[in-house]
């Protein structure tokens, strides 16, 4: 049975060591199973708050309550109850200044030198983080944004060639991973060749799963606790004229992460993704003035995104506020996927 945070306890205050720490254990008198009795007879040591770990024994109270009992968490500073189970001894609960903290980790962000992937990349660095940056051609750009992040790490790589990411991998040793490298060619689907459609296959989603695998091999082999965002787009769910092949690949990356969260979960590796919709760039307007206009009639939250709402939201799916999210797709779009299509 658990009790709600709500109902009086009648209980012995006790204190039970979990782990490195000591926390203030609360057991039912009404319960008279052994353990909780050898629990009661801890003591000495001063609660650590706001957190107290309230334990109800696992024999049924009445005939009629037949549900083992569980252990459940209280946050003293509003009596509300949280229900943990084995795993309440290794749990970290950041302190509230400490939840987007990534001091420690380090962030492999592929395609650092487009203009998503370096918004991302000097986000993650100002949380704390330490950078490696991608490239496929474009070194100068990955050089400069080194260069402005204190010296990060840049690594080359064609990451469609599964030896060639291997060799990154074995050269590199990130704790987090932004698949972020994609193409975005424009081309209708009576146009395009088989060769156009696999190249953004390749480069889009052979690329997210090669380096996910590789990335989550390392990580079981060290015993790292990684986690990884892919970034997806809306058009993964709502495709657009010209956009078969990469829409496609979207909707792909979408299915790998909920599959990587799936298969990886049990060690402890999250997996999620963040789904942008039309993001800002240089010449965006004078490129394509009908479809921004287009945007700007319909986008509920009433503007075009910048790199920079993308790069928070990865920020949010790596960081310790996302410690039980994995296989999520987050749509980062101001509203326009909440539009009705008819």
């Amino acid at each position: 049975m658990i009790q709600s945070a709500s109902d009086p306890l009648s209980c012995d205050g006790v204190v039970w060591p979990v782990g490195p720490e000591q926390v203030r254990l609360e057991v039912d008198s009404h319960c008279p199973c052994e353990d909780a009795q050898q629990r009661t007879g801890a003591g000495g040591a001063q609660p650590v708050d706001p957190y107290i770990i309230v334990v109800r024994c696992g024999v049924p109270r009445s005939a009629t309550d037949s549900s083992p009992a569980q252990p459940l968490i209280k946050n003293s500073e509003d009596n509300s109850a949280i229900a943990v189970g084995d795993s309440v001894n290794r749990a970290k609960i950041p302190a509230t200044g400490d939840l987007l903290d990534l001091s420690g980790a380090t962030a492999l962000v592929t395609g650092a030198s487009g203009n998503i992937g370096g918004a991302i990349a000097e986000r993650l660095a100002e949380a704390g983080a330490s950078l490696i940056l991608h490239f496929h051609r474009n070194e100068t750009t990955a050089a400069e944004l080194a260069a402005r992040l204190g010296g990060a790490e840049i690594v080359q790589a064609d990451l469609a060639d599964s030896e060639a990411v291997q060799q990154m991998f074995a050269a590199i040793r990130p704790t987090l991973v932004v698949n972020n490298a994609a193409t975005q060619p424009v081309a209708g689907m009576g146009d395009m060749s088989f060769a156009d459609w696999r190249a953004v296959l390749a480069a889009n989603l052979d690329s997210a799963f090669l380096v996910t695998q590789q990335a989550a091999l390392a990580w079981i082999a060290a015993g790292v606790e990684g986690a990884i965002v892919n970034i997806g787009s809306i058009e993964g769910q709502d495709p657009a004229v010209g956009h078969a092949h990469y829409a496609t690949s979207k909707a792909g990356v979408a299915m790998l992460t909920r599959a990587a969260a799936l298969e990886f979960g049990s060690a402890q590796i999250r997996v999620n993704c963040v789904s942008p919709g039309l993001i800002d760039r240089e010449g965006l307007a004078r490129d394509w003035p009908d479809g921004v206009a287009r945007w700007h009639d319909r986008v509920p939250l009433g503007r075009i995104g910048s790199a920079i709402d993308v790069a928070d939201a990865v920020l949010f799916l790596l960081s310790p506020a996302s410690r039980w999210i994995s296989g999520s797709n987050l749509i980062v779009d101001g509203g326009m996927s909440a539009q009705s299509k008819w």
